[in-house]
């Protein structure tokens, strides 16, 4: 009881918050709705609504909407011209970000509002197990404060949280709560088709230390049907867990490289990643502050520089 009282004013506070991020989605959608544009959000509220109960106890910083890439300079156009910009190119955001980029991140010149706009849902991090006609097609219906909002159907949404999760290594206690709360609520998932997908894509291994994670904190139990999670899975999800209990920082940026690589199965999927690690691909940096912004170009600009002298 002590422990509720010492969180209820946060909560009290994060409720409010999400009042009012939930009428804004809301209010995005409808407007880009009516130019044409159809955008499906993500992560962050929508999992709030989707496997929490009650939104509030699941934060969330920014608002992370999927369109098309045939749609992605319409999306960005209708949000700067109410008051957002790229922390990274300005108000003109040049053509190449959206025909070599997978998303950009947008802030609001006078308010701390973050929109993360994604026309490849993991930014070039996984290879998912559907194209993007058909995630444009595996959307359902969720009522959502007075109105309605498309969200992907369950089969994606589990995909997205395991990917999701290993991409922040695992190491994130929110995406592994996530996982745990999609468990506990959908008990007749079809859990042997998420692993053949996955496991198509040399990347079934995400799910399982996601898994592994999911029951060694004592969130829940496994589903019946990814019991046998493999050895690996475990050493790396103990490895995880420990690093965790010891308040750890997470690892550092090649250790999570190493650790992406255990976290895929395959030759194929292990060359794909380190590519994806290579190759520049953000065209747009995250973070709230213009000069943060300016350092990471110069750094990448440089790193590039480089390779090209060599």
């Amino acid at each position: 009881m002590e422990r509720i009282e010492k969180w209820r004013p946060a909560l009290i506070r994060h409720s409010a918050q999400t009042v009012q991020k939930r009428r804004q989605l809301l209010r995005m959608l409808s407007e880009l709705q009516a130019q044409g544009v159809t955008a499906t959000p993500f992560k962050g509220l929508v999992l709030a609504e989707q496997l929490y109960g009650d939104p509030a106890v699941r934060p969330t910083t920014d608002f992370d909407l999927f369109v098309s890439q045939e749609q992605s300079r319409a999306t960005v156009d209708y949000f700067i011209e109410n008051g957002y910009a790229s922390p990274y190119f300005g108000l003109d955001i040049p053509d190449f970000v959206f025909r070599k980029g997978f998303s950009i991140e947008l802030f609001h010149t006078s308010r701390r509002d973050y929109v993360d706009i994604h026309w490849e849902l993991t930014d070039g991090y996984a290879t998912l197990p559907f194209s993007a006609a058909e995630l444009e097609a595996r959307t359902i219906n969720m009522p959502f404060e007075n109105g309605v909002i498309h969200r992907f159907d369950n089969f994606v949404t589990a995909v997205l949280i395991a990917v999701h999760g290993a991409k922040n290594s695992w190491d994130q206690l929110i995406g592994i709560l996530d996982l745990a709360m999609f468990v506990r609520k959908y008990t007749d998932f079809d859990y042997h088709q998420l692993h053949a997908a996955l496991n198509s894509r040399g990347i079934a291994r995400m799910l399982h230390v996601g898994i592994a994670l999911v029951e060694r904190l004592g969130f829940v139990e496994p589903p019946p049907a990814l019991v046998g999670i493999a050895p690996q899975a475990r050493g790396i999800a103990a490895a995880i867990e420990k690093r965790m209990k010891n308040n750890e920082p997470s690892p550092r940026r090649w250790s999570k490289v190493r650790l992406n690589l255990h976290l895929r199965e395959g030759l194929a999927a292990k060359v794909a990643y380190l590519a994806f690690k290579i190759k520049p691909k953000k065209v747009d940096v995250a973070g709230a502050s213009k000069s943060g912004a300016a350092l990471a170009r110069f750094r990448r600009v440089f790193i590039i520089a480089q390779k090209q002298r060599t």
